[in-house]
């Protein structure tokens, strides 16, 4: 509905969509200290974290510093603009290139049309091949966000994501990843039992010498050389 009050929100799609342009209305009342007004779709349902969940594209609010930023891969924050002044609502257009996996953002904060994009800002994750879900939510305790509306537009063109196959080669790569590194262990573990044969034939009863034999010998050889 509109200006729906949230704490936390979300749209799963199915099938996985590709859209070319995301725009959202929206506007913070309170005081606002932290970051706010989060928009994500991520790649997969949530999967206990974000970078589990192949976060595609994040943008969010900051109040004091920063405004209207979208979270690019490497950590940095790219600013799209002023932030809304409080219950002042503030428009916001996201396209979207998913050939570079780039993201063109911007805003309109006083309803006279977007300007021209400062730049581009690549996906958090560039895994991300398809949104399965969208996040809204907060995380500022002195403010909240309402939004208007949201609108997500995509290509009549646009193929359907096969999430199947791409679970498909994930669960391969893990399977990969396992078996090498079960045969690393047993490589070290075969290592460590030679080592420990070596070492018992050395030192065994039926060995060439017993264990007090080579101590006395280490002591012999000990000090033999404090006498040279």
């Amino acid at each position: 509905s509109n200006y729906t009050h949230c704490t936390g929100l979300y749209l799963n799609f199915d099938p996985v969509i590709r859209p070319t342009e995301v725009e959202f209305c929206y506007t913070v009342q309170g005081k606002a200290d932290m970051s706010n007004a989060y928009i994500t779709f991520t790649g997969k349902r949530w999967q206990g974290n974000l970078p589990g969940s192949v976060a595609g594209i994040t943008c969010c609010t900051y109040q004091k510093g920063g405004g209207v930023v979208l979270s690019a891969g490497s950590g940095q924050l790219v600013s799209l603009g002023n932030a809304p002044k409080y219950d002042k609502l503030i428009k916001c257009r996201l396209s979207i290139d998913w050939n570079r996996k780039i993201v063109i953002g911007t805003t309109d904060k006083d309803g006279k049309g977007y300007p021209a994009a400062r730049q581009t800002t690549p996906f958090r994750d560039d895994q991300c091949e398809g949104f399965a879900t969208l996040y809204i939510y907060n995380t500022e305790v002195q403010a909240t966000a309402w939004y208007n509306w949201i609108r997500i537009v995509q290509d009549e063109n646009a193929a359907v994501i096969d999430t199947k196959a791409m679970d498909a080669r994930a669960e391969l790569q893990r399977n990969i990843d396992k078996r090498e590194y079960d045969k690393a262990v047993a490589s070290d573990m075969a290592h460590g039992m030679k080592m420990g044969a070596i070492s018992a034939t050395t030192h065994g009863p039926d060995g060439e010498q017993n264990l007090a034999e080579a101590q006395a010998m280490s002591f012999a050889s000990a000090a033999g050389a404090q006498g040279l």
